[in-house]
């Protein structure tokens, strides 16, 4: 409600200027002036007729969320034009990870807990030669490097990505307040830290669930279909399903009174 007139849309893209920079600052280690942005934003949104020059002109309602959407990709073309050196489209990055996280190389998600953004990083390299057997080689190239995948084996990662689950597991609890939690949430946290993807993290589960079931892992896991009361069901429709043993499951529960310590 407070954003009615040209003035109030600059004034907010004045104040977004200041918190990009102190991201990038904080983030990338860079120091930056943006303020020349602030101009070309009013005038782009003004080409589109969204928003008159004027301060004092009225904002159209209908406009807001056109107008935030227009600054918001404006921004992300920055980002990855100056600072990522990425020279096309956004909607040719949008293509790009998708297709990359189809694949496995690349890991995007919007809903990673208590983050309200997308995170993209890789989960792959691309290497004359390497030493680490969880990275596989699935592409060479004509200069003769290689693309390789981070794919762990449960055989030699069990340990590694059970801590990672129950990590995460107990950071979740501590806002969920229950024993179960969702599987989904739980995927994004361990996905980030161990750098792998969704493909992989469900391999990781389906193997550490079969060594639960048969009472050779130092905790135990209970994988349920159950959906979360407090969470809608668009929420689960939003998100891509965690399948565990032939089964899509929902929610997770660990108990390490076994001998792992949260």
């Amino acid at each position: 409600r407070s954003i009615s007139r040209t003035r109030d849309v600059q004034a907010y893209i004045e104040q977004l200027i200041k918190r990009v920079e102190e991201d990038i600052k904080k983030f990338l280690g860079k120091d930056t002036d943006l303020s020349k942005h602030a101009v070309l934003i009013i005038e782009r949104l003004s080409e589109s007729k969204l928003l008159e020059k004027e301060p004092n002109s009225h904002l159209p309602s209908k406009n807001f969320y056109k107008i935030v959407k227009r600054i918001r990709d404006y921004w992300l073309g920055v980002l990855l034009q100056e600072f990522y050196k990425y020279d096309f489209s956004i909607s040719s990055f949008d293509f790009w990870i998708y297709r990359g996280k189809q694949i496995g190389i690349i890991q995007a998600t919007e809903f990673y807990p208590n983050f309200n953004g997308r995170i993209v990083y890789p989960t792959a390299i691309i290497a004359d030669k390497v030493n680490n057997q969880d990275l596989d080689n699935i592409y060479t190239y004509d200069n003769g490097e290689s693309l390789f995948i981070h794919q762990p084996k449960a055989e030699k990662s069990v340990d590694k990505f059970v801590d990672a689950l129950v990590a995460g597991y107990f950071d979740l609890r501590r806002s969920y307040r229950s024993y179960f939690i969702n599987l989904s949430a739980l995927r994004e946290i361990v996905c980030y830290k161990l750098k792998i993807s969704d493909r992989t993290f469900e391999s990781l589960l389906d193997d550490v669930y079969k060594l639960n079931i048969q009472g050779k892992l130092r905790v135990k896991i209970a994988l349920e279909v159950d959906r979360l009361p407090e969470e809608t069901k668009a929420i689960y429709l939003k998100r891509e399903p965690v399948l565990v043993d032939g089964k899509i499951r929902n929610i997770i529960g660990i108990d390490v009174s076994k001998g792992v310590r949260p």
